[in-house]
């Protein structure tokens, strides 16, 4: 049985693995979401990389134990 942090973090590997597939397939949709914002990208990046770290990171904020303390 996998304990509440396996079981996240399971989650969180999967929706990176998607959504880097998602983005290697549709780079300007990539683009357009690394381009959103006041910051500059840093172009040596890879864009669909970073497209799906920024949607994991956004995952990781929108968590319970993100917003509350147990």
């Amino acid at each position: 049985m996998l304990t509440m942090c396996q079981e996240v973090r399971s989650i969180l590997v999967g929706a990176y693995g998607d959504y880097l597939s998602e983005y290697q397939i549709d780079l300007q949709a990539a683009l357009d979401l690394v381009s959103e914002g006041e910051s500059l990208r840093d172009e040596t990046l890879d864009i669909s990389q970073l497209a799906a770290y920024q949607m994991v990171a956004s995952l990781i904020l929108n968590l319970d134990g993100t917003i509350t303390r147990d």
